[in-house]
């Protein structure tokens, strides 16, 4: 955590970069997320409408990819929601604290 601030304190434009970035990449996770979790869920009810009894998730859909960063559950929401914050906080600290010092 120490080293996290002296980089806000002594590259607060790197700083600033780091927290968007993080921020952009947990907004873009959570809406893929989202968006996939609506599209397995409209297969998985037409799959249950033709007769066939098979919950569809981005696992079974894509068995070779890394799909372990995609949320799916309430939890994973969370945890990307959590990173959000953090990248948010992040950029808004050294935003503060490069005008503060600037």
């Amino acid at each position: 955590m120490e080293s996290l601030l002296m980089l806000m304190l002594r590259h607060p434009q790197v700083a600033r970069f780091l927290g968007w970035a993080v921020f952009s990449i947990a907004s873009a996770a959570i809406g893929l997320g989202l968006r996939l979790g609506r599209v397995f869920s409209r297969a998985t009810r037409a799959l249950s409408r033709a007769g066939v009894d098979q919950e569809f998730t981005l696992a079974t859909a894509y068995p070779n990819w890394p799909t372990w960063w995609i949320p799916e559950t309430t939890a994973g929401f969370i945890t990307w929601m959590v990173i959000g914050g953090f990248g948010a906080v992040l950029a808004y600290t050294a935003k503060r604290l490069q005008k503060q010092y600037g």
